[in-house]
């Protein structure tokens, strides 16, 4: 399943696209809203919803206009929700912003969960560590990691909400994925399998 990266953070925050047919599902809406949204919808497309691989402020900080403008669903970690309007839990304190991402509703996953958008179908797997509710999703030979795997490393566990102790039992349960889907992390260059 191929995906379209966007890169319009300041923060070199990958925001993913992933179409099929007439719909576009958004992974992480980092940047610039109006630019996801514009390729998010090109050629009449419509998006569909957008998953979040876990609430920090850079994976989140076009989110709220990105609702404005399409009225997506937004599906998100229960344990990460609470972080997506609070500048304190979502760290963007720590870089002198204050995002805010205030959503009337929210679509709670926990891990286990599988999503059908028309044709698109992720698979949801629960990998906490870099915070407690860090996502990852399958979408047929795609693994979009947040920052739960990288492809030189993997996330920080030094930010509000981390759990360190979680994390090595998080990357022993998608190794498998890890070693044979193609990995989209939330930062960083896509590793594309031969």
């Amino acid at each position: 399943m191929p995906a379209i990266q966007i890169l319009v953070s300041h923060f070199s925050t990958n925001t993913y696209l992933v179409s099929q047919g007439t719909l576009t599902v958004v992974i992480d809406p980092s940047g610039d809203a109006a630019e996801i949204y514009r390729r998010a919808t090109s050629d009449g497309k419509k998006l569909s919803a957008i998953l979040l691989t876990h609430g920090h402020f850079d994976h989140i900080d076009a989110l709220e206009f990105l609702v404005h403008l399409s009225q997506a669903p937004v599906y998100v970690s229960t344990s990460d929700q609470p972080m997506l309007a609070d500048p304190y839990l979502n760290a963007s304190w720590l870089v002198g912003e204050r995002v805010s991402a205030k959503i009337a509703s929210t679509h709670p996953l926990s891990g286990g969960e599988v999503l059908a958008f028309g044709e698109l179908i992720f698979q949801v797997y629960a990998t906490p560590g870099h915070t407690e509710g860090c996502l990852c999703f399958l979408c047929e030979d795609a693994l979009f990691s947040g920052d739960t795997v990288f492809a030189d490393g993997y996330g920080r566990v030094d930010l509000p909400g981390a759990r360190p102790e979680l994390y090595r039992a998080s990357l022993a349960s998608i190794k498998d994925l890890i070693r044979t889907k193609n990995l989209y992390p939330g930062h960083g260059r896509i590793i594309i399998k031969e």
